[in-house]
């Protein structure tokens, strides 16, 4: 479970404003639950007794050893049907703090995260979707209220279809269903079908699905990619590249101070308008009389329509030629008031920061992924610079000594099972590790290297645990 922080200037209403007596202490300093109430809490300071309450949207966590309101998923509120607070609702948020998921079952790969009651808007990584039960965003097929089929917009097809039957050939009609389909749209990603539902993946930039292999290969083998398609690749590259070294030079660079404008600076009479030269700066103007403003540190402004714009997260701006930023005021927490940042340890990469008014709170990738700074999205650990994919996830591609027996497509990708736990499997690409899922049911058969009921692997339990006995 995440334990978040928020520091003490976050706004919290008193309950009651009542002090207590110093016999409501069960120890001089610390806090303690309220009898009934799942938001409220006594606090003690030297012997004295105040009752207060939550921001709303959060509960009182009375396992944490800092800030004493957490999430709801993260607390285990002991008083059964204990009261909560009247919803706080704004015109962004339905309580002031908390992750909510936004669209339908069609359309369920974005959240908001509320703070203040000012929402932020997410997108979880492509082809994941956000799951309310864990605060993360998984593969849509895990996601209860998420319709997978449709969100992805692929269909698994009947177990008579003929990828069906090669698959089914090897596992034995019981396990016809896992199964893999390319994706009629983009050569360079494939379907695997789970129980009839279907999950997408990507094959990375060089790479596209080789539908005799049925796993991922060198693009320049897979006769179905355009020259576009292999073209796109290498822009992306270069233009990340390019966007990195932009970054590091804005971050180096002075800022322009706000100031008030007279009206003759303004582009029309109201609005919000990008200032030339800094990227978390913008020009307001209402009725032709301007005012020179900052983004909160951490934030840039990007520039929707030529008369609108806000601040928004990094990724989610482009600043091109501003490259200035105003100093980072940064805490023991955060680098800057507001974004989001890695722990800083390469073993470690799947956490990372949250930052909200210099507050940081823990936030956690879906099991094997890891965070990168450059996208704000959880990706492969193989593919975030800044994280070491083998000590990440514990395990070393094993060295293959080159035969005659082994060609260069069998090198790219091979499967192993995880030491401890039968449903998990590594695979290797290009000799580093990522780590995959088998889904419910099923558990990951290492002599087809395919997901098969749990039954049918030798030493596999219930529990999905391997028995060593």
């Amino acid at each position: 479970m995440l334990k978040i922080l928020i520091s003490a200037f976050t706004c919290l209403a008193l309950f009651g404003s009542t002090a207590f007596a110093a016999s409501s202490c069960s120890s001089s300093n610390g806090t303690f639950p309220v009898s009934g109430s799942c938001d409220s809490y006594i606090e003690c300071r030297n012997g004295v007794a105040e009752e207060k309450l939550c921001p709303d949207g959060l509960l009182y966590n009375e396992k944490s050893t800092g800030y004493p309101c957490g999430y709801p998923i993260d607390v285990d509120c002991q008083q059964g049907q204990g009261r909560i607070q009247p919803a706080q609702p704004t015109e962004e948020c339905p309580h002031q703090f908390g992750y909510f998921p936004l669209g339908d079952s069609k359309n369920c790969g974005q959240f908001k995260n509320c703070a203040d009651g000012r929402g932020y808007v997410f997108d979880c990584p492509d082809d994941l979707a956000w799951n309310k039960e864990t605060y993360k965003c998984d593969w849509p097929d895990m996601v209860e209220d998420c319709d997978a089929a449709a969100f992805l917009g692929f269909k698994c097809p009947g177990p008579a279809s003929s990828s069906a039957k090669s698959k089914s050939s090897l596992l034995g009609e019981q396990a016809a269903e896992y199964h893999f389909y390319p994706d009629p749209q983009s050569c360079q990603h494939y379907f695997i079908c789970l129980e009839g539902r279907p999950r997408r993946i990507g094959c990375g930039e060089d790479r596209a699905f080789n539908q005799e292999l049925n796993e991922c290969d060198d693009i320049e083998n897979v006769p179905n990619c355009s020259a576009g398609v292999k073209q796109k690749g290498s822009d992306i590259k270069n233009a990340r590249l390019q966007a990195s070294k932009a970054q590091t030079t804005s971050q180096r660079s002075g800022f322009v101070k706000p100031q008030k404008t007279l009206g003759l600076d303004c582009p029309e009479p109201n609005g919000r308008f990008a200032a030339p030269e800094q990227c978390d700066a913008y020009l307001e103007c209402h009725d032709k009389i301007g005012e020179e403003k900052l983004c909160p540190d951490g934030l840039l402004f990007h520039q929707r329509t030529h008369t609108t714009g806000d601040c928004t997260y990094a990724p989610l701006s482009v600043c091109k030629e501003r490259t200035r930023l105003q100093p980072a005021n940064g805490t023991d927490e955060c680098p800057r008031q507001f974004g989001f940042y890695s722990l800083g340890d390469p073993a470690n990469c799947g956490i990372y920061h949250n930052c909200a008014h210099g507050v940081a709170t823990l936030t956690k990738c879906p099991e094997g992924l890891a965070f990168s700074t450059d996208t704000y999205q959880c990706d492969w650990p193989d593919t975030v610079k800044e994280c070491n994919a083998e000590a990440f996830l514990g395990f070393t591609c094993p060295t293959v000594t080159r035969t005659e027996d082994i060609d260069d497509n069998e090198e790219d990708m091979r499967f192993y099972p995880h030491p401890d736990n039968c449903k998990r499997y590594f695979v290797c690409v290009n000799d580093r590790p990522r780590l995959y899922s088998c889904g419910r049911n099923l558990a990951f058969n290492p002599d087809t290297k395919l997901c098969d009921f749990y039954t049918n692997i030798p030493g596999c339990s219930a529990g999905f645990k391997f028995n060593r006995n």
